[in-house]
Parts: structure tokens; C-alpha cells; sequence
């Protein structure tokens, strides 16, 4: 039987690569690309678990939920509501 362990290489996390309780793996890497070139040439390619990845902001905390920015509404939208207010008013 062959056993499959990987590794974070940010925190040192191991684990069996099937285990049910196994993290995420994410493959972080650092390309430079120049604008007529169509292949990326890879210079850094590591290996983070997901806590890592999320402690470092690349990933929203699932503990935290993703933050939904509700956007500001526009001129129109403000003047309709307006309208709508004195509308009701009348």
C-alpha cells in the first residue's frame, strides 16, 4: 500500500493526503510573465494548508463568513426614494 503524506510547507502541517479529516492543500506560486510572452516562467511554488492560506488573507476565514460590501446606491436610486417617501407622505 502506498501512503501519500503532504506537507505545509509554511507551518509543517502533515497529513495523510485521503484522510477525512484532511485540510486543504493549496499550491501557492510566484510567476513572471512578460506581456508579449504567452508561458509564464514559475520562480517559487510551495505547498500551505488552508489556515495558512487564510491566515495570510489569499482565502476568506470560514469562521468569519465572506463579507458582502453592500454597494452605495446612486444618484437616481437616492432621488427615487425620495419621491418615494413624499409620495407616501402625501
Amino acid at each position: 500500500m502506498i501512503t501519500v503524506m503532504q506537507k505545509c510547507d509554511l507551518c509543517g502541517f502533515e497529513q495523510n493526503k485521503i484522510a477525512k479529516d484532511a485540510r486543504q492543500m493549496w499550491e501557492i506560486e510566484i510567476t513572471v510573465r512578460h506581456h508579449e510572452c504567452r508561458s509564464p516562467s514559475t520562480i517559487k511554488s510551495v505547498d500551505w494548508c488552508r489556515n495558512c492560506v487564510e491566515k495570510y488573507g489569499l482565502l476568506p476565514n470560514r469562521t468569519e463568513g465572506v463579507k458582502v460590501k453592500t454597494p452605495e446606491p446612486s444618484f437616481e436610486d437616492m432621488v427615487r426614494e425620495i419621491v418615494r417617501e413624499e409620495v407616501a407622505q402625501a
